[in-house]
This record gives structure tokens, C-alpha cells and sequence, in this order.
């Protein structure tokens, strides 16, 4: 009969065996939550830049939807621009650029876009009530507007142009983590025909 040689070891782990274990444990624990953590920070800043994106395109499309119904000013209207067929008002107040102009679908009130406090704001009736109803088209907790410049061409009845109106927005989200701001620009006409009165 065969005597069993390994009968009187004992099995188990060595020191530097258990050591080892633990090492690589640990190597793949910590590379394991590196990559969770790297993943939700690259989704928050994913979320914010959606956020951002939202807002913006929210604000484009209100702005030029209410500044294509933009028609010029008349006797028969309540007087919001400077003189009588002028069909957009761009100034400067409080450091601000504005753009006054008349609504045609909101029962011919005069109202304004401009930026305040890194958000732009819409003023209604400017001229129709003591104080103006003022709406931010953008969330302050999180987006930060940096620009809003507009530029007009064909305002007047002493050319033959038919009124456009260009903005630029500069944006980034709260926070800031872009490496560059966005940039978006687009370009408006007036829906109504720029006819001599």
C-alpha cells in the first residue's frame, strides 16, 4: 500500500501569496472606480453642454420668430421707434446693446431684446403699459451669455432693401467647462414686404 505524502501538509496561502491577492484587488478596484468617476464627470459635462445647447436653440428660434413679425412704424401705431417707417430700432443702454421693434402678432406691441446680467431678456409693452413685462428667454443656473450683438440692414424707407436682421450669440454653460464658447449667428427677414408708404 501507497503511503499519501502530502496527507501530513498543511494547504494554504503563503504571506507574500495573500499580499500579492491583495495588491492586484486593489489595482483593479482602483482602476475600476477611476473610470466610474472619469465616466459621470464626462456625462455631467455632457448633460451641461445639452443644457446649454437647448437654451440657446430655445432662444434663437423665440427671438426670430418674433422678429420676423416685426412691421414698421406707422401714425396709426403707438410710437415705439424713432420715425415713421422705421422698421427696427438698435441702441445702445445701460452698456447693453437692444433691438426695439414693433410685433405684428402679439397686437402690434413694442417690445425689445437685450442681454442683462449674462441672460437675455425680452421686454413687452414698452409703450402700451407704465412698467414693461420683462421675460428671460435664457436660465441663469445654467447657461451665461457672453454677447448679444445684433446688426440691421434695410431699417429705413430711404433704401430698397428688404429688413434683416442678424444676431450673434455667444454662450457657454455655467460652470464653463467648454474649451471655447459657442458661437451661433443667423440671419432674419421681415415677413411682411418692406413697401413705401
Amino acid at each position: 500500500m501507497k503511503k499519501n505524502i502530502f496527507k501530513n501538509k498543511k494547504v494554504g496561502f503563503t504571506l507574500i501569496e495573500m499580499l500579492v491577492a491583495v495588491l492586484v484587488f486593489s489595482i483593479i478596484i482602483v482602476s475600476i472606480s477611476g473610470i466610474f468617476i472619469f465616466s459621470v464627470k464626462e456625462q455631467r459635462k455632457l448633460l451641461n453642454n445639452q443644457i446649454l445647447l437647448d437654451q440657446v436653440s430655445y432662444a434663437l428660434e423665440y427671438m426670430s420668430r418674433a422678429l420676423r413679425m416685426g412691421i414698421k412704424q406707422s401714425s396709426e401705431l403707438p410710437s415705439c421707434l424713432d420715425y415713421e417707417g422705421q422698421n427696427y430700432k438698435v441702441y445702445e443702454s445701460g452698456g447693453t446693446i437692444r433691438i426695439r421693434f414693433i410685433n405684428a402678432l402679439q397686437d402690434n406691441d413694442c417690445q425689445e431684446f437685450y442681454l442683462e446680467n449674462n441672460q437675455i431678456m425680452q421686454a413687452k409693452g414698452i409703450i402700451n403699459s407704465a412698467t414693461p413685462t420683462v421675460i428671460n428667454l435664457t436660465s441663469s443656473g445654467y447657461v451665461k451669455i457672453n454677447s448679444l450683438k445684433f446688426n440691421v440692414s434695410g431699417e429705413s424707407q430711404e433704401d430698397y432693401l428688404q429688413p434683416r436682421v442678424t444676431f450673434s450669440i455667444e454662450a457657454e454653460p455655467v460652470g464653463g467647462n467648454l474649451k471655447t464658447p459657442l458661437k451661433i449667428q443667423t440671419t432674419i427677414t421681415q415677413r411682411t414686404l418692406d413697401i413705401q408708404l
